[in-house]
Parts: C-alpha cells; structure tokens; sequence
C-alpha cells in the first residue's frame, strides 16, 4: 500500500487515495460538499477497511485475552458473569449489541457463541479503539 503521508500536497493525496481505491474495484462517489481534511480522512477509513483482513470477533476476543468457554459449561452465575466480561470487551473493541433484551442471558450468550462471534467482521487500526468498522449483532 502506498504510504500517503509522504507526499505533501493534500490534492495529490486525494487523487492517490481515489486512484487505489478505483484499482481496488470500487467507485468513487463525489465528496465535494466536504473539507479537503474530512474528504481525505475519510477516503483514508475506506480505504483501510477495503485492504483489511476479516477476522471473526471470536478471534479478536482471543487476542484481547478474553476466553469465551461454551455455554454449557457455565452455570447460571458463572454464565451472567461471562456474558458481561464479554459484552464489555466487545465495546472495548468497538462492537455493539442492539435488540437483545428480549433473550435471556443464556440464550444471548449461546447466540454469541455458536454463530454471533463466528462471523467475520473488518476492523482497522485507525481509531482511538482501533476499530474502524463497527461490528453490530442484531438478535432476532
């Protein structure tokens, strides 16, 4: 990937970053209506989130430190324990629960686990959280 700090003409920066992201595949749409500060940044996050890896939030969990044993090795307590251990380790990573009121903590915690955590999310190291993609579970 082109290192687009070094060049010091903000403009050229611009067309370096569209020019990537066109080889990449994707189009370009207009951003005129916003700053040339906020036009570059932002071309900068998509462009990161094109080139990253996906990786499921199991793993990324993992390699925080945070084990997420199978449900059914947890009692009810030890299991409500987990389950916040494990939300708010989520949020550290920029991923979010919404609409999950409605389970239990072991049907929550069982939904992570055999599928919500499996599935592979983008993040990227340019935030303060070094997430960039926000990963969202939307429990039916």
């Amino acid at each position: 990937m082109i290192d687009f700090d070094d060049e010091p003409d903000q403009e050229k920066r611009i067309e370096k970053l569209r020019a990537q992201l066109e080889e990449l595949g994707g189009e370009v749409s207009d951003n005129s209506q916003l700053s040339a500060d906020l036009e570059e940044e932002f071309l900068k996050h998509i462009l990161a989130f094109e080139t990253t890896s996906a990786t499921s939030l199991l793993q990324w969990l993992a390699n925080a430190g945070q084990d997420v044993p199978p449900p059914d090795q947890l009692d009810d307590a030890q299991l409500h324990r987990k389950l916040w251990q494990v939300i708010h380790r989520l949020a550290s990573l920029g991923a979010y629960l919404h609409n999950t009121n409605h389970l239990s903590d072991r049907q929550l915690y069982s939904y992570l686990f055999d599928e919500g955590l499996r599935e592979d999310a983008a993040f990227t190291a340019l935030t303060r959280s070094a997430v960039a993609a926000k990963k969202t579970c939307n429990c039916i």
